[in-house]
């Protein structure tokens, strides 16, 4: 359920808040609770906590709890020095977060099977890959495809599947991006990026998963998006430096070159090439600075450090509560540079929505979880912690399908990792 998530809740439930997508892994939760139940409900004692379990939950999910709670406590604090404090919001964000963070606790280590989940995570891909290509070849005939494919309401910036064909059509006569599934082409970078780093990182690679990451690398490129390219060249970069550091040093010049080779073509040709889009996505990244545009990049990158330098210094520590900044912003009259772009909504990257929220206090707390989820399954656990850090400073990803996805991954991997290494030392 966590590995279609992604794509399932790009469409609305009649519950406000509630994706469509979330909304089934809430009846999935339900049909669970007899296995958590007795997962950790010693039955022999009577009605009593399995303290074995427990204990080893809290050993692995400590830091992640003690975020949570410190999540819960600031943003109910907000009460106390935001007079215009919005109860409704305040409850609607923490919902989430809290929804999310009980399956990774609770949930991810009792039914999360990594190599299944990497199995059934190829089969979306590689529908989704060619769905992509549908979409590009019928829009060579004049025909636009979009993903609303269950007849319901899109969420999110688009409000309907009307203005979602509208929206599309007028992008189309500028420059057309397939988007797959997906509402944007960065989500569709964001869902599959992950899973090239996963299959990198990967031992057990023949030469079907080698055409098959190469094709689903061709697919990012094909959606144009900036933030793809970026996930991708990050995770590209952290194997690179993986072969360097495990080839012998006789191979490793020659790897070097190679790559040295390969990047320089590639720039020379795009340089030669002259490709409006290619220079278009080059003057996005040269767009991003103070001043420098209202791109949706910019904003959302450099946004959150704006609004966290404007904090006095007691919110700059403990933060200002999550689903509070509109109320936050009202009372003590918080302005940056930016704000005429998008209003008092707190649109900026998921990482500066910790700082911001939280403060510096909840940002080292979530730092401090994501690096022991990173470090107990070797590269593959690393590969994902930094590709989720570069994707929480570049997008609005902070309890966020894919990033429950990740962190899921992370667990799971690190868990067998840790089972794997006990067992060959009892052996």
């Amino acid at each position: 359920m966590i590995i279609i998530l992604p794509v399932l809740n790009a469409f609305e439930f009649p519950i406000n808040r509630i994706g469509f997508g979330e909304f089934l892994l809430i009846i999935v939760m339900i049909i669970g609770i007899p296995k958590v139940w007795n997962h950790f409900i010693d039955r022999k004692r009577g009605i009593a906590f399995n303290k074995d379990h427990v204990f080893k939950a809290w050993a692995l999910h400590h830091m992640h709890i003690i975020f949570l709670v410190y999540s819960i406590l600031i943003s109910v604090a907000a009460y106390y020095f935001t007079p215009s404090y919005s109860l409704v919001e305040v409850l609607g964000r923490l919902a989430r977060q809290l929804l999310y963070g009980f399956i990774l606790i609770v949930y991810t280590p009792l039914f999360f099977r990594p190599r299944k989940a990497v199995r059934y995570y190829g089969i979306v891909i590689a529908l989704a890959l060619v769905y992509l290509i549908l979409q590009l070849i019928f829009h060579k005939f004049g025909y636009s495809f979009y993903p609303n494919f269950i007849p319901s309401k899109l969420l999110y910036t688009i409000q309907d599947s009307m203005d979602f064909r509208y929206h599309l059509n007028i992008n189309s006569l500028i420059q057309y991006r397939p988007t797959s599934f997906f509402l944007e082409p960065a989500y569709y970078g964001e869902y599959v990026v992950p899973f090239i780093a996963i299959v990198l990182f990967n031992e057990d690679k023949g030469i079907k998963e080698w055409i098959f990451i190469a094709l689903v690398i061709f697919s990012v490129l094909l959606t144009k998006s900036a933030n793809g390219f970026v996930f991708l060249g990050v995770v590209l970069l952290a194997y690179s430096v993986h072969i360097l550091l495990t080839l012998k040093m006789k191979y490793k010049w020659y790897y070097t070159a190679i790559l040295f080779l390969i990047g320089a073509n590639i720039l020379a040709v795009l340089y030669f090439m002259d490709n409006p889009y290619l220079v278009g996505i080059l003057n996005r990244f040269g767009e991003i600075g103070v001043g420098k545009g209202n791109t949706s990049g910019n904003i959302r990158i450099l946004r959150g450090f704006l609004v966290f330098a404007a904090l006095g210094g007691a919110f700059k520590m403990f933060g200002f509560g999550f689903g509070n900044y509109e109320a936050f912003r009202n009372d003590y009259r918080l302005i940056t540079d930016m704000d005429h772009y998008v209003d008092n909504s707190d649109y900026m990257s998921g990482f500066t929505q910790i700082l911001t929220s939280a403060g510096l206090i909840g940002s080292v707390l979530f730092l401090w979880m994501i690096l022991r989820y990173s470090v107990r399954g070797g590269l593959k656990t690393m590969s994902l912690g930094i590709l989720l850090m570069v994707m929480m400073i570049s997008s609005s990803f902070y309890a966020t399908p894919v990033y429950l996805l990740i962190i899921s991954f992370m667990i799971s991997i690190g868990e067998e990792s840790v089972t794997t290494k006990a067992e060959r030392s009892f052996l």
